[in-house]
């Protein structure tokens, strides 16, 4: 593994997680046509800075996820000049009051890093949206990951002209040859690293369980770019089985002495970004005392 990822970093440069801030921002993509529009021009781009590799992504609805190789200026480069189109068009065609906004990019030095942070940005919506899997969120190119491709929805070279200057707002409507459609959206096939980015794992028996476990790895993600890091209640509960056994010497949660379940529910709190029901649900709190614990104002 890895001597296959220093093979990717010979050959497109070095690899980075390029994300923005989702605690406390505004919504970006506001509705269907936001998320369509934000994948347009995330293929856009993609074609005009070819030295940029784009392994996977995820678009959230106040933030996004980027992995991605090149050097470091031209990574930058092609985010800034993303971000800044897509603020001029929702401004001026939604209506909408937004500002491009800081982002970051962490420098990823080994396969194992690399893995984590392409299954960490491949759950991200579905960790936020329970009508998704990590397989079907629409808004990235996690569905593609050890899954048969998506019939292509034809060329992109083939739409009529008025189609594709709605798609980006602009008289700019150059794209690769090779660009295919994916229903409204060019399909992220045409331009992610999917293969490459799968390598790094030994089969799809791998992929799949790195996606439903490993969740310590998650929360080392997630404080390293500072997010915040977000369990279904099936991961939750394992985590808090494991911490109970080693703790309190049993799995089962619903055994524990009220001292015990106070100081699990200061975990899932502080540790895991558990919500208040969240916290509820898996201990079996009474939800006004999980409140009083953690008032409104500290979630």
């Amino acid at each position: 593994m890895e001597q296959k990822f220093r093979e990717i970093c010979r050959k497109n440069g070095p690899c980075w997680h390029l994300y923005t801030p989702g605690k406390e921002s505004d919504n970006i993509y506001r509705d269907r046509e936001d998320f369509v529009l934000g994948m347009n021009l995330t293929a856009f781009f993609a074609g005009k800075y070819p030295e940029v590799t784009i392994y996977t992504f995820q678009l959230m609805n106040n933030h996004h996820h980027y992995l991605i190789s090149g050097k470091s200026d031209m990574v930058r480069e092609f985010f800034e000049e993303y971000q800044s189109r897509l603020v001029r068009i929702l401004n001026k065609v939604k209506d909408y009051d937004l500002r491009s906004s800081e982002y970051g990019i962490k420098r990823i030095e080994d396969a194992n890093p690399f893995r984590i942070n392409i299954v960490y940005i491949n759950r991200n919506g579905y960790v936020v949206n329970k009508e998704y899997t990590p397989f079907t969120y629409p808004w990235g190119a996690n569905m593609f990951f050890f899954n048969m491709p998506i019939s292509s929805g034809g060329l992109y070279s083939s739409l009529p002209y008025k189609v594709k200057r709605a798609m980006f707002h602009s008289h700019d409507i150059n794209c690769p040859s090779h660009y295919f459609m994916q229903e409204e959206y060019i399909s992220p096939l045409s331009y992610c690293h999917v293969k490459e980015a799968e390598s790094l794992f030994y089969n799809a028996h791998d992929y799949f369980s790195s996606v439903t476990k490993g969740v310590e790895a998650y929360k080392e993600v997630a404080q390293m770019i500072g997010d915040s890091l977000y369990l279904s209640d099936n991961e939750m509960y394992s985590v808090l089985r494991k911490i109970s056994y080693d703790k309190y010497g049993t799995f089962a949660l619903t055994k524990l002495d009220s001292e015990a379940k106070y100081e699990l529910a200061k975990c899932m709190h502080f540790d895991y970004h558990a919500s208040n029901s969240q916290v509820s649900r898996i201990l079996r709190m009474d939800i006004y005392v999980v409140d009083s614990m953690f008032p409104l104002s500290s979630k």
